[in-house]
């Protein structure tokens, strides 16, 4: 039987997708420059070529996945500029939370944006709007902290709470509306 037009577009959705995530994988645990693209292909399962036709360098797939991640955190950062801080930072630090205890997707996540300069300037300009840069600094530093750790000690790993997260700019959980935009 023929294989149809919509078919082709879902198949080749899902081999980037699984790129993609081969890519994260790898970049989370060894880092950009550690490594290779045959590896990134073989994790895939996908043949070096095959990768290529849908990334022409590492740099492309890595710029592809920071985008990606920039996409995600947009509507927190779109309540850290437009309404109030503290909610913002509660959501954040609630959607933090219930991603880390899924698993490792959000700690892998953020492993990638730590090699990506240009995502922890903005963070930390926004940030820094309402608080002290240090204080920013120390936050960015603290997710990503957690996050290393989380992958590090994978099922010994433990969540802290909202409000261990929220002492960094020393606002009480229980203080902060529970406001959903």
């Amino acid at each position: 039987m023929p294989r149809t037009k919509e078919y082709g577009e879902k198949l080749r959705e899902a081999t980037r997708i699984k790129i993609l995530e081969s890519a994260v994988a790898l970049f989370a645990e060894k880092g950009l420059t550690a490594t290779s693209t045959k590896e990134i292909a073989k994790n895939a399962s996908v043949s070096v070529g095959l990768m290529y036709h849908y990334y022409k360098t590492k740099d492309e797939m890595f710029d592809a996945i920071v985008a990606d991640a920039m996409e995600e955190v947009s509507e927190f950062r779109k309540i850290l500029r437009e309404q109030n801080f503290k909610v913002g930072i509660r959501l954040f630090a609630e959607e933090m939370i219930t991603e880390m205890k899924s698993g490792d997707s959000f700690a892998k996540w953020m492993a990638i944006l730590a090699q990506s300069t240009d995502f922890d300037k903005q963070l930390i300009a926004e940030l820094s709007m309402s608080v002290p840069v240090e204080t920013a600094q120390l936050f960015v530093a603290l997710i990503h902290g957690l996050c290393q750790l989380h992958l590090t000690l994978k099922e010994e790993f433990r969540v802290p709470t909202a409000d261990m997260i929220l002492s960094v700019f020393e606002i009480k959980y229980e203080e902060i509306p529970n406001e959903r935009t």
